[in-house]
């Protein structure tokens, strides 16, 4: 069947904001539609694609049409190799559409809105620090290469590192220019205490450790780099 020979999902959401108030801004309420497609296609045992186009229309309570439209296209590899040390890598590119006017009061008419997103995953910088709303990632071309390997029990490095561009310069960085700057994270999983299945242990422990860097280009106005490190320690029962 096509399901087994090219795996697929297809998905529609819809959401409605209120209007709201952020700064000097009033941003009226709006409604849109999405509709996705996934695609996963492997190609051998180590290789394998993944396509992911979306589009939104909607209109806003001034009765303005909405617009947007967001794509992924990566190919990932990882060892089948029995080994300790598991290599794995990926390349993708991550574009989400732009307008000039998000600074305005209508938030901007074709900028994409981010109620389905995987870019939350890809940096805590840009989660907490943009420049539209918490984890809100929108108007970007990030093109993204990530490597790495598991090893033994529960081990995995990750490294990443990519430039970021913006589609429409909205005059939000202070700058001049559509290059946001570049990327690099680090990310470490390890486990600190594994539980015996065999002894009906449940109890575990696990950490982490996070690092990024990130070098701003021409669209912001600083080219101040800014850091995030995190330490994370997590218990399962």
């Amino acid at each position: 069947t096509l399901a087994e020979s090219l795996p697929y999902q297809l998905f529609v959401m819809h959401k409605n904001t209120a209007s709201y108030r952020r700064g000097n801004l009033k941003r009226p309420s709006t409604r849109r539609e999405l509709a996705g497609l996934k695609l996963t296609p492997e190609l051998t045992e180590e290789w394998s694609l993944e396509l992911d186009p979306l589009g939104q229309v909607g209109e806003n309570g001034d009765g303005e049409t909405l617009y947007g439209w967001s794509s992924y296209a990566g190919v990932n590899w990882k060892s089948a190799a029995e080994s300790e040390i598991r290599p794995f890598g990926s390349f993708g590119l991550h574009f989400m559409s732009g307008s000039k006017d998000t600074a305005e009061t209508d938030g901007g008419s074709g900028a994409w809105d981010p109620m389905w997103s995987r870019a939350v995953c890809y940096s805590e910088i840009f989660s907490f620090g943009t420049h539209y709303a918490t984890c809100w990632w929108s108007n970007l071309l990030y093109a993204r290469l990530e490597g790495g390997f598991e090893f033994g029990r529960r081990h995995n490095l990750t490294f990443a590192t990519g430039p970021m561009f913006a589609d429409e310069n909205d005059g939000l960085g202070g700058g001049s220019g559509s290059y946001k700057g570049i990327l690099h994270t680090a990310h470490y999983n390890f486990p600190l205490m594994l539980a015996d299945k065999s002894k009906g242990e449940r109890f575990e422990m696990f950490g982490h450790l996070r690092a990024e860097l990130f070098n701003p280009g021409d669209y912001f106005d600083s080219g101040r780099p800014a850091w995030f490190l995190r330490w994370q320690v997590e218990f399962k029962f």
